[in-house]
């Protein structure tokens, strides 16, 4: 996946003692099970992940239809019936979701203690789903979703702001095209695509509720859509992911703010 990139450094991965990450999420695909097969085993499903990996709260994921059915020339008859998509697992503090659909799982972690907590608890969830729903363990599409939230205080202007990442995220500021008391906030999207592999940038910058005071968001998307099998994913695929976001988290950001993390 590097390849998406130029001149985008390997930088040594280490834990800092602070971070800024708001939530992680990842969404995995396989091959493709009915509705109806999953359902059936939805007490297995919330036995064991509930007695293994905390997950103890279960709900159906459910969408809503709408259908109309014309009776007469003046008269509609409007029908209201749900279709349901698949299980949705959570921690009692709902911290941490796992959404099981027919064709993927997506899990989300809003109290991310690091890569290797979540690489052996997500693999272990995965190799007990495809071993319940009997699911070859071919993985299609691997996702890992890093979004990072930084409040910046003491700041007089968008400029000042943006002044700890790196400049080309928020060019926009340094151009004097607009009134500055007219600005709002900033959002950008950039997108890159090869060889099945996807990278998707997210920045957005507003102010706080606070004077002086503002939020700003970076969010790194990686997806690669090679099938590759389920301990390939987790021991080369998902750790090569992870170093990537950690490269671009480094190249986003300037030293000063490195240095308030290590702190």
């Amino acid at each position: 996946m590097r390849e998406l990139f130029n001149n985008l450094n390997k930088n040594p991965h280490k834990a800092f003692k602070k971070h800024f990450l708001k939530s992680i999420h990842l969404e995995i695909g396989f091959s493709s099970v009915s509705t109806e097969s999953l359902l059936l085993q939805e007490s297995a499903l919330k036995l064991g992940l509930a007695n293994n990996f905390g997950l103890k709260i279960c709900k159906r994921l459910n969408r809503a239809n709408v259908a109309l059915t014309n009776l007469s020339d003046k008269e509609m008859k409007i029908t209201n019936h749900s279709t349901t998509l698949g299980l949705i697992f959570s921690t009692e503090n709902q911290k941490r979701e796992l959404q099981v659909l027919s064709d993927r799982i997506v899990y989300s972690d809003h109290e991310y203690t690091g890569f290797t907590d979540l690489k052996t608890s997500l693999r272990g969830q995965l190799s007990f789903l495809f071993k319940t729903l009997n699911i070859p363990e071919d993985v299609n599409k691997i996702g890992f979703r890093k979004i990072n939230s930084v409040r910046v205080d003491e700041a007089t202007s968008y400029e000042d702001a943006t002044a700890i990442f790196n400049p080309a995220l928020f060019a926009v500021t340094n151009t004097g095209f607009f009134s500055p008391d007219a600005l709002n906030s900033i959002e950008s999207n950039l997108a890159l695509e090869k060889d099945k592999k996807k990278f998707i940038l997210r920045t957005n910058i507003s102010k706080a509720s606070e004077a002086a005071s503002y939020i700003c968001n970076l969010d790194f998307d990686l997806i690669d859509q090679n099938i590759n099998k389920l301990d390939y994913v987790f021991d080369t695929v998902l750790p090569e992911i992870n170093q990537l976001h950690c490269d671009l988290f480094i190249w986003a950001v300037t030293n000063d703010l490195i240095k308030v993390m290590e702190v």
